[in-house]
């Protein structure tokens, strides 16, 4: 299950952009347990859990980009409309737009662009609003925010908790959403990434119970989304009982981890 990117190429995306800084520690001393929201690069390396960027979108999607005839109505007048201009809050004419959640999602555009900046909900009804313009929620699906997700680590229960995610109605986990917090002025840092791979990891503990009633999981593919501002990044990232395992224990595995990532500018 994949987000069409239609709007990768439009003039309103955020314009902020920092590079990840990526820090090294020494893998000798074991973790221990901590939420989701406190990981970092120390446990991807301990976890031996990598990123590797694809560059090439029909590689990662497993499909070519969608052409603008072939999509929904709704989604061809968001793209439709010119986020570009100054005066752009008193330029579109709200009466005139044709579908709801094209209206959503415009408006959720300009808060996080223009009037909420920094405003870290304003980031999560953008998530929410696009999930819903593409049918995100359609059938078994729905759209759930900040769930509380169980998280066992290194002998330990805590949680992980993600700003976004896609369920089904016996709460299997299918798709998650994360924030990314580095463009605000604190002094406390932020790893989206780190964090939402945490989070992936405790959606295939939790996933492996809700299916209980079929043999174990052995992998799951667990599509990820982290958004600064506008501008998202995606992953594909396969947890295995194995990983899942070694978290739960606070073992330093044996194999690597790799994890597909494209990010859209």
């Amino acid at each position: 299950m994949y987000l069409r990117l239609t709007l990768r190429s439009r003039p309103f995306i955020f314009p902020i952009i920092r590079k990840r800084i990526v820090k090294k520690f020494s893998t000798d001393q074991k973790p221990i347990a901590i939420p989701g929201s406190q990981w970092s690069n120390k446990e991807l390396e301990y976890f031996r859990i990598e990123t590797v960027n694809v560059e090439d979108f029909e590689k990662f999607f497993q499909e070519s980009p969608p052409k603008i005839e072939n999509l929904s109505d709704q989604v061809k007048e968001v793209l439709s409309t010119d986020l570009s201009k100054v005066d752009v809050l008193s330029s579109i004419d709200w009466e005139g737009l044709k579908h709801v959640q094209a209206s959503r999602v415009i408006k959720s555009i300009l808060a996080v662009t223009r009037t909420h900046l920094n405003i870290e909900s304003a980031v999560d009804d953008l998530a929410k609003s696009t999930l819903e313009l593409f049918n995100y929620d359609r059938g078994d699906l729905r759209i759930q925010s900040r769930e509380e997700l169980k998280l066992e680590m290194c002998g330990s229960r805590t949680y992980a908790k993600p700003d976004m995610c896609i369920e089904t109605s016996r709460l299997v986990i299918k798709l998650l959403v994360q924030e990314d917090k580095s463009y605000k002025v604190s002094n406390q840092d932020n790893d989206a990434e780190s964090q939402v791979f945490a989070e992936a990891i405790a959606s295939f503990q939790g996933n492996s119970k809700v299916e209980i009633f079929k043999p174990p999981l052995e992998a799951q593919l667990i599509p990820c989304i982290t958004l600064l501002g506008t501008y998202p990044t995606f992953y594909l990232f396969k947890v295995t009982k194995m990983l899942s395992e070694c978290v739960k224990m606070g073992n330093r595995p044996e194999e690597k981890t790799i994890v597909e990532k494209i990010p859209i500018f």
